[in-house]
């Protein structure tokens, strides 16, 4: 298997702590990053935008999160993201239903998909397939 880097955007550690459940249940990654606050993970992510190895392939970002949500991490990550040094697939999780998240998820071009909460094991393989498939 090639190397898989995961990274979770969720303020929620019960949240973290079923993905890492998941993950580590059905080896689906090497390796997995988690961060609690957006503004963080994008501090993360601008200090390693030249490097491959330190991206994840797939990140999992909350919607509805305190402070900074997913729809303004995804501004601030429009402006970085075309400095990658590889492709990064970026799934919208959220428990919210709503229509307009949902097209509004899939209106943006650095969503890879949408996934609704709880994402069980099929759900993360799918996704992390998806990066490595490229």
């Amino acid at each position: 298997m090639t190397d898989r880097f995961l990274m979770v955007i969720d303020d929620d550690s019960v949240y973290h702590y079923t993905v890492r459940r998941n993950v580590e249940r059905g080896s689906l990654a090497d390796r997995m990053l988690f961060f609690r606050d957006s503004e963080l993970a994008l501090n993360y992510l601008s200090e390693h935008k030249a490097s491959a190895p330190d991206l994840p392939d797939v990140i999992l970002l909350d919607i509805n999160m305190p402070v900074m949500d997913g729809w303004d991490f995804l501004a601030e990550y429009a402006l970085i993201s075309p400095l990658f040094a590889k492709r990064v697939h970026l799934f919208v999780v959220t428990s919210s239903v709503y229509v307009d998240d949902v097209r509004r998820a899939s209106a943006s071009a650095l969503v890879a998909g949408y996934l609704v909460k709880p994402i069980g094991e099929g759900e993360l393989r799918r996704a992390l397939d998806s990066a490595l498939s490229d």
